[in-house]
C-alpha cells in the first residue's frame, strides 16, 4: 500500500536493526554501560582488611598505645615542711690518740736520753742494736724491752735474752720483769734508769 515500508527482500532476519541495538540493552553502546552501573556493588568488611600501617609509605610496625607518663611532683603547701631530711645512725670512729715521743716511756744512759719509740726494743752491743751498749761485759743481744698498752697507760716489759752476764734490775738478777719508773737497770758494767714517761 501506499505509504507503507516494505520489507527488504535482501535483508537478513537475522541481523537486528539499528533501531533493534537501541532499544535492546543487552548490546554494546550507553545501554552496555548503563546495565554495568546498575549492578550492585559488593560491600568491603572492614574487618577483613588487615590493621593499616601507620607508617608514611603503608608499611611499617603497627602503632603502639602511648607510653604513661610520671606523675608531676606535687608542690609542697604552704607552711608544709616536706619530706623530713635522713639521719645516718652511724657512728664515727674515735680517732686513735698519738702518742708523741716525749709521751713513750724513755732510757737514761749516762746521762743521754733514748726513747722507746717501738714496740720492741733491742739493747746490746751489736751495732744492728736499737740501742747500742759499748761495755765489753755486755752481749750482742743481750736484752729486749717490750712497750704494750694497758688502756690509757703503756706498759714496759724487760726481758733477758740469754747474755753471759744477765740482766739485773734493781740489783736482782731476772729473766723478764715488768718496769717501774726510777728502777736501775744494770747490764754488765752499765747502769740504766728507766723513766715511764707521761701517763
Amino acid at each position: 500500500a501506499p505509504g507503507e515500508a516494505r520489507d527488504d527482500p535482501t535483508a537478513d532476519p537475522h541481523v537486528p536493526d539499528d533501531r533493534d541495538r537501541d532499544r535492546d540493552p543487552g548490546h554494546g553502546g550507553d545501554g552496555a554501560a548503563d546495565a554495568a552501573s546498575s549492578r550492585p556493588r559488593p560491600t568491603e568488611d572492614p574487618q577483613a582488611r588487615g590493621p593499616r600501617s601507620s607508617g608514611p609509605h603503608g608499611h611499617g610496625r603497627e602503632p603502639q598505645p602511648p607510653s604513661p607518663r610520671a606523675p608531676a611532683a606535687r608542690d609542697a603547701a604552704p607552711g608544709d615542711p616536706g619530706p623530713a631530711p635522713r639521719t645516718s645512725t652511724r657512728r664515727e670512729p674515735t680517732p686513735a690518740r698519738r702518742v708523741r715521743a716525749t709521751d713513750r716511756p724513755w732510757l737514761e744512759i749516762g746521762g743521754d736520753r733514748y726513747p722507746l719509740v717501738h714496740a720492741l726494743t733491742v739493747l746490746g752491743r751489736d751495732t744492728v742494736a736499737q740501742i747500742v751498749v759499748p761495755d765489753a761485759n755486755v752481749s750482742r743481744r743481750h736484752s729486749e724491752v717490750r712497750v704494750t698498752s694497758d688502756g690509757p697507760h703503756l706498759v714496759a716489759n724487760i726481758r733477758d735474752l740469754g747474755s753471759m752476764n744477765g740482766t739485773w734490775v734493781n740489783g736482782e738478777r731476772v729473766t723478764s720483769a715488768r718496769l717501774q719508773a726510777g728502777d736501775r737497770i744494770r747490764l754488765g758494767q752499765t747502769e740504766i734508769v728507766f723513766h715511764a714517761g707521761r701517763k
